[in-house]
Order: structure tokens, then C-alpha cells, then sequence
């Protein structure tokens, strides 16, 4: 749609309370059902037996990722040589081979 036709569609939705009762009335029902258990991926005790794809919260990924980084350590061999060594995956990064490490050395000289 061009761009006058939306600019006065969410016009008439912000300024206009033509729809605001309807827009209550969902947002009521939304919480009712929330408060009942009996909307969203984390209210859901069964899943269809041929379900593909199934949703779930990712809070709990989410957290278990952060307390997972933040566990992490990286221990510097030296300040002279720019090699370290990531404890965590055990990978072995060369700094110094990479373009861009030569192009700030050269800089430097």
C-alpha cells in the first residue's frame, strides 16, 4: 500500500477510537486467558501427535546460554605475543597471521 494510505490508517487507530473498544475488549480476553493457562507456547501441555515444528519459551535457553558464557575464560600467553589460547572451545587462534594484525603492525613501524 503506499505510504499515505497506511500514514492514515494508523492514524485513525491512534487518534480515532473508533476501534478502541474492540482493541479493550481483545486485550481483556488476552489476559483472562493467560491467567487461565490456556494461551501461549509455555501453557501448552500436550503437543499434536504429528506435530513438525513445536514452539517452546526460550527463557530457559536463554539463561542457560548467559550462565554458560559467562563461565567462560580466555588466558593470555604473554603480553608480548598476541597468541591466546580459548580455554573454553580449546582452539588455538594465531593473531599474528591474520591481514588484519600485519596491516596494525605495519601502521605502527
Amino acid at each position: 500500500p503506499p505510504i499515505k494510505e497506511i500514514y492514515l490508517t494508523l492514524g485513525n487507530w491512534i487518534y480515532e477510537s473508533k476501534y478502541n473498544e474492540e482493541f479493550v475488549q481483545a486485550e481483556e480476553k488476552r489476559n483472562k486467558l493467560i491467567k487461565l493457562k490456556k494461551i501461549g507456547p509455555e501453557f501448552a501441555e500436550k503437543y499434536h501427535p504429528k506435530a513438525i515444528y513445536t514452539s517452546r519459551p526460550l527463557s530457559a535457553l536463554i539463561s542457560k546460554c548467559l550462565s554458560t558464557n559467562s563461565s567462560s575464560t580466555i588466558s593470555f600467553v604473554n603480553n608480548q605475543d598476541y597468541n591466546y589460547i580459548s580455554k573454553e572451545n580449546e582452539l588455538d587462534i594465531d593473531i599474528e597471521s591474520s591481514k588484519s594484525f600485519s596491516l596494525i603492525k605495519k601502521v605502527k613501524q
